[in-house]
């Protein structure tokens, strides 16, 4: 059996595990791996779960797979009945050897230095999860923007603040934080992704933020895809997200303290159907006056 920490010894480097849940993204895929080969991060093991595709993905994966496992310490690809992110992640993670992780949608790319930038980052300010800017593609792969945060409106030095970070978290989530660097121990301990949410992000970040030590790194990292209808579950609607972002953040206002309580608190209570209108209105009031300030301090 082979011993991953001897490699990881060996190269001086550790273990990286690139986990990638695919999904119906044929045209996309083999850019991904690509932009995968070429980081200039060496010491990583690649993970492709095929989430019951219709179309070519798995194949053009497995194919490519085939072709390149020299480079990496470790290659998997799989395919599965669908079941969803959430899921396919944790999944992911339960296969993965690395003990740091990290996630990409099949028809995203990373940058060159899309992993020993944030990864460097990481461990140099003793962190436990790092996030990064990216720059933004549109459907022919051509350049949006060179920094997804100022595309957005906001400053990615301001974002380095962990108050702002998580004001603008929680009432501007619009700039794309999902791709992260993580130790996997941490991980573990923030008990994964909710199998029971149609999309993964929002929910695992906040549980980041009010429970890990979550930096960011300013730099774009990765090339985040512009599209419609880019999601890995069938049938999600707007709707339906909203539904899962209110369960998500009543799940984790147990975990906010301090002044993020009265975050979560504004949130949570202007949304729910329990609450008197008049106590309604007021945590509506309170979460509009947050959201103001977000917005100014993020610019």
């Amino acid at each position: 059996m082979i011993n991953y920490s001897q490699i990881s010894e060996s190269i001086h480097k550790p273990l990286v595990s690139i986990l990638i849940p695919a999904y119906n993204h044929d045209k996309y895929v083999m850019q991904c791996l690509e932009s995968i080969y070429n980081c200039d991060y060496e010491n990583i093991e690649l993970i492709i779960i095929d989430d019951g595709s219709r179309d070519n993905t798995y194949i053009v994966a497995k194919e490519w797979a085939g072709k390149h496992s020299g480079r990496f310490a470790r290659i998997v690809c799989e395919k599965q009945q669908n079941a969803g992110i959430c899921k396919t992640l944790n999944r992911l993670v339960s296969i993965a050897k690395g003990d740091y992780l990290t996630t990409i949608a099949s028809d995203d790319e990373f940058l060159v230095n899309g992993i020993s930038g944030p990864l460097q980052f990481l461990l140099s300010n003793n962190a436990d999860v790092v996030i990064s800017d990216s720059e933004l593609i549109d459907e022919d792969s051509k350049q949006v923007a060179n920094s997804a945060f100022k595309f957005f409106g906001k400053n990615p030095i301001t974002l380095t603040n962990k108050y702002i970070l998580t004001m603008d978290m929680l009432f501007n989530w619009e700039a794309p934080y999902q791709r992260f660097i993580i130790r996997k121990s941490i991980f573990h301990e923030l008990g994964g992704f909710n199998d029971n949410l149609l999309f993964e992000d929002r929910d695992f970040i906040l549980r980041c933020l009010f429970n890990a030590k979550l930096y960011v790194y300013p730099n774009a990292t990765w090339r985040y895809r512009v599209r419609i209808n880019n999601r890995l579950t069938p049938g999600l609607s707007f709707e339906s997200m909203k539904i899962a972002m209110m369960h998500s953040n009543q799940n984790n206002i147990k975990h906010a303290c301090g002044i993020n309580k009265l975050f979560m608190w504004s949130i949570v209570n202007s949304e729910s159907v329990k609450n008197s209108l008049i106590d309604k209105l007021i945590a509506k009031i309170i979460r509009k006056l947050l959201k103001i300030i977000a917005v100014s301090l993020v610019k």
